[in-house]
C-alpha cells in the first residue's frame, strides 16, 4: 500500500505539497484523537509497519519537494529535518526500542540527496546522535537498541562530510574549480 501511495504522490506535485501541509507539519491539535503527524509516527507509533511506512513516505515527500524546487520547498525540507532532529531529546528518550525507524529515516535521508545531506551536516546531526547515545541509561542495553542503524548513520555522515560543500559556490563543489 505504501508503494501505491508513493506512485500516486509522484504523479501530483499538488498532492505532495498538500500532504506536507496537512500531515507532515500538522500540529497535534489539528489532528484527530488517534492521529499523529509523520514525525510522531516515525518515533513513537506502536506498530513497526506504520513507523516504516511513515519513514518511507517522509523521505519520499522531502525528496519530491526538492525536485519540485524553489526556495520555499528547500525551507520546508529544512524545517522538516529540524523538526525530526528536535524529537531526539524528547520522543526518542521515551521510545528507546523504536529508534530503529528513526535512525533508518535519518540514514535514508542522508543517502537520498546531497541537499539533504548538506542540511544534516549543517544541523550537527553526528554530534546530536552521539549525544543521544551518551545520554542513555546503560540499563537500556538489555532492550537490544538499534546500534547497527545508529553506527551506519553516523558512519555515512562522517564519511560524507568532506563531500559536503557550499552548494551555491561553483568553485567549491567537489573540491575542484568549476570548468
Amino acid at each position: 500500500m505504501t508503494d501505491l501511495l508513493v506512485v500516486l504522490l509522484s504523479k501530483s506535485d499538488e498532492a505532495v505539497e498538500d500532504l506536507v501541509r496537512r500531515r507532515v507539519f500538522a500540529p497535534a491539535e489539528t489532528l484527530g484523537k488517534d492521529e499523529k503527524n509523520y514525525f510522531e509516527m516515525i518515533c513513537s507509533h506502536p506498530e513497526a509497519d506504520v513507523r516504516d511506512m511513515a519513514s518511507m513516505i517522509f523521505v519520499f515527500v522531502l525528496n519530491r519537494l526538492l525536485q519540485i524546487g524553489g526556495a520555499k520547498n528547500l525551507q520546508a525540507v529544512d524545517q522538516a529535518i529540524t523538526a525530526l532532529l528536535d524529537l531526539m531529546p524528547t520522543e526518542c528518550q521515551k521510545h528507546f526500542e523504536k529508534l530503529g525507524a528513526y535512525f533508518g529515516t535519518l540514514l535514508d535521508l542522508a543517502q537520498s540527496d546531497v541537499a539533504i545531506l548538506h542540511i544534516l551536516v549543517r544541523k550537527n546531526t553526528v554530534a546530536r546522535l552521539v549525544d543521544l547515545l551518551c545520554k542513555y541509561n546503560p540499563l537500556y542495553a538489555a532492550a537490544h537498541p538499534p546500534f547497527e542503524k545508529l553506527v551506519l548513520t553516523i558512519s555515512f555522515l562522517v564519511r560524507s562530510i568532506p563531500c559536503v560543500v557550499d552548494l551555491g559556490d561553483p568553485y567549491n563543489f567537489g573540491g575542484d574549480r568549476a570548468q
